[in-house]
């Protein structure tokens, strides 16, 4: 038998949240920015909301992802992990305050009704640094039709 080199799993599982959170990162950034007249904070962090448990592993990974964005880009973020389940009922009432976080990393099952509700906005792939890294596979499971 050869013996084959493999990852921990830490590494691996680290790796295979950073692809979901590249590619639903971009495929739904928030729209907390613009028509609602309120005036933006420029020196105010990005608000990164994850739909996970605070603590949980991808919760911690998404910290870790967080932070490494704010070191290499120079600005500032700050990740909110909002629970499992009260993730739609703290979307829909940051919606009705016209608050929405800059950046929501949410799985792609609910993908459809935040682009029926108008919440997300398309991402051109081409304009996103490094995005040949992403896995065509991720970024089109990222995708609202």
């Amino acid at each position: 038998m050869s013996k084959q080199l493999r990852k921990p799993v830490r590494t691996r599982r680290f790796g295979a949240v950073a692809a979901m959170v590249v590619a639903t990162a971009v495929t739904a950034t928030g729209c907390s920015s613009g028509s609602s007249g309120q005036q933006q904070d420029e020196s105010a962090p990005l608000e990164v909301w994850i739909r996970q448990d605070a603590g949980s592993p991808a919760a911690e990974s998404a910290e870790a992802l967080t932070k490494a964005f704010s070191e290499k880009s120079g600005i500032k973020a700050k990740l909110v992990a909002v629970g499992v389940n009260d993730f739609e009922t703290k979307l829909q009432q940051r919606t009705a305050q016209k608050d929405l976080p800059d950046i929501v990393i949410n799985d792609t099952g609910q993908l459809g009704n935040l682009v029926t509700q108008g919440l997300v906005r398309e991402v051109d792939r081409e304009g996103v640094a490094g995005s040949g890294d992403i896995a065509d596979r991720a970024w089109e499971a990222a995708q609202g039709y």
